[in-house]
């Protein structure tokens, strides 16, 4: 990899990318904080971390298309 940078493409690209998961994950957590029945802070904390783990590796792929676009 080289220290180029991103292009216009590309932070497009990873703006996108970014919007739609940090948003779907805060959607998810404000739904299950609002209407979990039990325990709604830790079921809200639980759906955080998870969405925040498993969107990782989505970050990471939409990062290298970005940096090759």
């Amino acid at each position: 990899m080289s220290g180029d940078g991103f292009s216009d493409t590309g932070m497009i690209v990873f703006f996108v990318t970014m919007l739609v998961m940090s948003g779907g994950l805060l959607v998810a957590t404000c739904a299950t904080a609002l209407f979990a029945r039990r325990h709604r802070l830790l079921k809200a904390l639980g759906v955080f971390l998870g969405g925040g783990v498993l969107g990782v590796p989505v970050l990471i792929a939409a990062t290298a298309v970005a940096m090759y676009i």
